[in-house]
Order: C-alpha cells, then sequence, then structure tokens
C-alpha cells in the first residue's frame, strides 16, 4: 500500500513474565524484542535501530562521552529504588485494564486509577527507566 515503507514497533508488555518468572531465568520479551535492551544506564548498543549514533533521541538528558544523544535504559524490573512503595514491576493483565475501563463512569476516578493504580500507566516508565523516567519517554519505542 501506500505506507508500506513505515513501521512502528509495538511492545505488548501484557506478554512479559512476571517478576517471580524473571527472577526464576524467564527472559523479557521487551528485551529480545529487536527495539534495543537494557543498557544499565548507558547508551543503548545493542545491535539494534535503535544503538548510538544510528537513532538521536530528542531527550537532552542522555548523551555518550562525546555528547551525543542517545537512548537509554536501565531497567529494574524486580525491584525498583526510584519508586518507594513499587516493589515489583508486575503490569496489569488485560482482564485488568478491562475491569478498569469499566469500573467507573467518571472520568475523574478512572484517570486517576490509571495514573496511579498498581501496574497500570507509571510502571514500565519507572521499571525501564532512562529515557522512558523523562518527560521525553516517546525517545523509547518501548513507549509505544
Amino acid at each position: 500500500g501506500d505506507y508500506a515503507c513505515f513501521a512502528m514497533p509495538y511492545w505488548d508488555w501484557s506478554n512479559e513474565p512476571t517478576p517471580s518468572q524473571v527472577l526464576n531465568g524467564q527472559t523479557l520479551v521487551i528485551m529480545n524484542s529487536g527495539i534495543g535492551d537494557d543498557s544499565d544506564g548507558g547508551c543503548q548498543n545493542s545491535g539494534s535501530l535503535f544503538d548510538e549514533g544510528a537513532y538521536i533521541p530528542q531527550s537532552p538528558s542522555f548523551t555518550n562521552g562525546a555528547g551525543t544523544r542517545c537512548l537509554v535504559r536501565n531497567v529494574d524490573y524486580t525491584l525498583n529504588a526510584n519508586a518507594p512503595g513499587i516493589d515489583t514491576c508486575d503490569f496489569a493483565t488485560p482482564q485488568e485494564v478491562m475491569d478498569l475501563i469499566g469500573a467507573s463512569n467518571n472520568y475523574d476516578v478512572f484517570d486517576g486509577q490509571l495514573e496511579f493504580g498498581a501496574g497500570f500507566h507509571g510502571y514500565p516508565h519507572l521499571c525501564i527507566a532512562g529515557n522512558m523516567e523523562t518527560f521525553y519517554s516517546p525517545d523509547d519505542p518501548a513507549f509505544y
């Protein structure tokens, strides 16, 4: 079609293993998805299209030694010291998302639960960290 050259990476977080499964050796799906892996707080260099030098994000917060902007992740999937009170990165299941949608017809209640409820909007940002923890989170293809 007209847009055959366009592709958008998509991360289906509902396929991720639970934190206990990760502790027992399962690998996170996102780390084998082609959109980069955990760069342990440094610039992405995993052989993906989003590696240092191949992809220049908008965020001025993360740079390599030469000052070039880069994509950074610092995945802490099982425990997150940056988020006191959040013990695990156990994302909401598709059923929990549907339950949230049907729980109230009041937008303020829904929005509060979506933004601050366990496993919903904030968890991927906090647990992947790096660019995802900033207002430039759309720099990371995992955002989508």
